[in-house]
């Protein structure tokens, strides 16, 4: 049987659809994180995305090209196919970390342990339709005790028309069905929003004023409507405007993500 070490670290997850800017948030959501003396560890288990900067990176141990070569399988067959091989192989991830914390702490001197940025896919079929990947999440969070909450990024430009909004809610509610962590809904690009835009975020995101949006917007049946009442009470947390390019909003969701945190 496996010996298990309480590694008692803290981190982050950030999922979210192709586009979202996930990728983006995970990298200056770092660069934070650093400038608050926090040594952070930004690891990437989407096999699909090259990313060079990363401190850990899944593709060293299943990238998404090398599968589907092997294995004849399609992108999507390949992506569930590595993330079930890395929940099978997890201490690989395990190693990675403390051997980066062993070297963040030598190369700069820092004593503390390292913040984790992990950055996941955004295709919906990894967490409604197969349990490898939340398995995995599962073994971090209760088995070896590293504390973690979920970001869900969303394009904040496509919760402007009602319709998109109530399926974008919708698939992210799915999603959090199976991730074993607290989590909030984050809205980028905030700053590519016009001020009509602006006001018009808001009165999506406020419950008491949804309802005339969407009759505005000619989206006032009853399907619809109970849909919007239905996320009404299950969000947790109001969504989260941010812009990866504006400081002053990511250290307000680094808060949020402390307070999520316990920490």
């Amino acid at each position: 049987m496996r010996a298990y070490k309480k590694r008692g670290y803290h981190g982050v997850c950030i999922m979210g659809p192709p586009g979202s800017g996930k990728s983006t948030l995970a990298d200056t959501l770092a660069q934070v994180v650093e400038s608050c003396g926090q040594a952070c560890l930004h690891i990437n288990l989407d096999p699909a995305i090259i990313t060079p900067l990363v401190d850990i990176d899944i593709r060293t141990l299943a990238a998404l090209d090398e599968v589907q070569e092997l294995t004849g399988l399609g992108p999507n067959g390949g992506l569930i196919y590595a993330l079930e091989f890395l929940y099978m192989n997890s201490d690989w991830l395990l190693n990675e970390i403390d051997d980066a914390i062993l070297k963040r702490r030598k190369d700069d001197g820092f004593t503390n342990d390292p913040f984790l940025i992990i950055d996941l896919p955004g295709q919906v079929e990894c967490y409604i339709a197969h349990t490898g990947l939340s398995h995995f999440l599962e073994d971090l969070v209760f088995v070896q005790g590293i504390n973690l909450c979920t970001l869900f990024t969303l394009d904040c430009r496509y919760l402007l028309d009602p319709r998109l909004y109530l399926s974008t809610s919708l698939s992210v509610t799915a999603q959090q069905v199976s991730i074993p962590t607290p989590a909030i809904q984050v809205l980028t690009k905030s700053d590519l929003l016009t001020e009509t835009e602006a006001q018009e975020l808001e009165n999506v995101l406020d419950q008491d004023s949804l309802e005339e949006y969407m009759a505005i917007q000619g989206v006032d049946d009853k399907f619809h409507l109970n849909i919007a009442r239905v996320i009404g009470n299950t969000l947790s947390l109001p969504p989260l405007p941010i812009s990866a390019y504006h400081p002053a909003s990511l250290e307000l969701l680094l808060h949020e993500i402390h307070r999520l945190l316990g920490v």
